[in-house]
């Protein structure tokens, strides 16, 4: 199986949780994606992995639609935007692309993009770091 998840909001909420839950999926042979709005050059692996979670792969909503040729726009301080719209579709299309079979995140704002299974996780508010 292929498993995502998202990275703020998920993976970095209760990262004990997900580096055991992610490291078992592994283990049994599933493959771990990673779906964030942050870019790949920004630390992201190094992140993942002072945080304990495994993972096979690492998609970034942003690189993605640089890559796809879609309109990103860069503010004076460097941050990205892009249309909220395309933001919010741009996960479900990596699942698709990817034959992702399950994808977990915190928020409703994605699933009505999704074919793929969605599964919403609830942090309640709140961030447990290790």
């Amino acid at each position: 199986m292929i498993i995502s998840f998202d990275y703020h909001g998920v993976c970095d909420a209760n990262p004990m949780f997900f580096s055991l839950l992610t490291k078992v999926l592994m283990d049994s042979g599933n493959d771990v994606y990673i779906i964030t709005g942050r870019m790949k050059k920004d630390n992201l692996e190094k992140d993942l992995i002072e945080l304990g979670i495994s993972f096979t792969r690492i998609f970034s909503i942003i690189d993605y639609n640089v890559d796809k040729g879609n309109p990103v726009r860069f503010d004076e301080k460097g941050e990205p935007w892009i249309e909220d719209e395309l933001w919010k579709k741009t996960k479900a299309e990596i699942c698709r692309e990817q034959k992702v079979d399950l994808h977990i995140d915190d928020s409703d704002d994605y699933e009505k993009y999704f074919t793929t299974p969605y599964a919403r996780f609830h942090n309640n508010g709140e961030t447990k770091r290790n």
